[in-house]
Order: C-alpha cells, then sequence, then structure tokens
C-alpha cells in the first residue's frame, strides 16, 4: 500500500489510461477525458509498409472477379448465352461456384454435363427448384429461364476448369 502522496491515488487518474482508439471506417473515437498529442495519434495510427503492401495484395486477391468466374469469354457467346450468363452471375454464382478461400460452395458446380446433358431437366430444376434450391418460376420469364439453361450447356466440366 503506497503511503504519503501517492496514497489514494490509482492507476484510473493516469491520462494515459483514458485513451482508447478503435479504428472504425478511418475515424478515431475518443473515449476518455483528455486528448492525445498529433505524435500520439501518429504513433496510433501508423502501419508499416510492408503490412499495408499485405493487406492491399490480399484485397485485390479476394476482390479479383476471376475468383468467382466459371466461363470463358462472355463475348464468345450468343445473345441468348450472354442473357444467360449475365442472370446467372446476378442470381446463380453466389452459390454455384467454385470453392476458394473466402467463399464456400452452396451448389453443386454446374457444367453442360449437370442433369445428364439435359436442358430440358435444367430449365426444370431453375423454373421448379429442389429440396435444397428455391425455384424462381416466379423470379424469372421463361425466355430468361430458357436463357439460363443455354448458359449453363457452354460450361466446361468442373474438373476441366
Amino acid at each position: 500500500m503506497p503511503r504519503g502522496p501517492e496514497a489514494g491515488r490509482s492507476d484510473q487518474n493516469d491520462p494515459k489510461r483514458h485513451w482508447r482508439v478503435s479504428a472504425m471506417f478511418g475515424a478515431p473515437f475518443r473515449f476518455g477525458q483528455r486528448r492525445p498529442t498529433l505524435g500520439q495519434k501518429y504513433k496510433l495510427w501508423r502501419v508499416p509498409r510492408m503490412t499495408r503492401a499485405t493487406a492491399v495484395l490480399l484485397l485485390c486477391c479476394i476482390a479479383s472477379p476471376a475468383v468467382f468466374a466459371q466461363s470463358s469469354d462472355p463475348d464468345q457467346l450468343s445473345d441468348k448465352e450472354r442473357l444467360g450468363w449475365r442472370l446467372y452471375e446476378q442470381s446463380c454464382s453466389i452459390c454455384h461456384t467454385k470453392p476458394n478461400l473466402v467463399l464456400g460452395q452452396f451448389g453443386p458446380v454446374l457444367s453442360r454435363e449437370s442433369l445428364n446433358g439435359r436442358p430440358e431437366l435444367v430449365r426444370e430444376v431453375i423454373a421448379n427448384g429442389t429440396p435444397r434450391m428455391p425455384g424462381f418460376k416466379h423470379h424469372f420469364a421463361p425466355a430468361e429461364i430458357d436463357a439460363i439453361a443455354a448458359y449453363v450447356q457452354t460450361l466446361p466440366p468442373a474438373e476441366k476448369r
């Protein structure tokens, strides 16, 4: 137990202890009674150069659209297949994609061999769904379902991607 002028003081009165800085959307939030100096702010926000470079590289790898792409060049598709590609990317690719570090696989990876290569079965599954997949007959027009089925027929088998 301290005696003399230090008696009764605790670490709670220390101004350094009153400051906690958290980074939320790049803005510091103040918890405490006193503001830090400019030098203290610099020390709190300074990030080593290699850490920044690693974070940028990781962000680029995660956000790369090539990670999620399944088909080859969409410019080689017909108009109907291109419409199917656009609808597939908007609505189907979230579940029917190859598993990677960021995103797991929810549905099977689709290809021209899906459902024994029969486009009429692909159309039926898209429209009515399965026990693990919702149907899209109220979401897509019949022509759009046909376009998605036509696009699925252009996809190579999963092991060749």
